[in-house]
């Protein structure tokens, strides 16, 4: 099987994060929610995302 390679545009990333984490803590337990995520967002995928939640929520 043949990998797709992968073509991105820099200049169209308009939201980016690396390494990110979100611990909870319940008194001496500790909820590893995200461990290390990285993210970048691009405007044509991010004004999808909103108009699918805005239609969600008219629903």
């Amino acid at each position: 099987m043949k990998r797709k390679e992968q073509t991105s545009v820099k200049e169209d990333v308009i939201f980016k994060v690396s390494g990110l984490t979100k611990v909870y803590e319940m008194g001496e337990v500790k909820v590893h929610a995200l461990r290390g995520i990285d993210l970048e967002l691009y405007a044509g995928l991010l004004s999808l995302i909103a108009s699918l939640l805005v239609s969600s929520c008219v629903s």
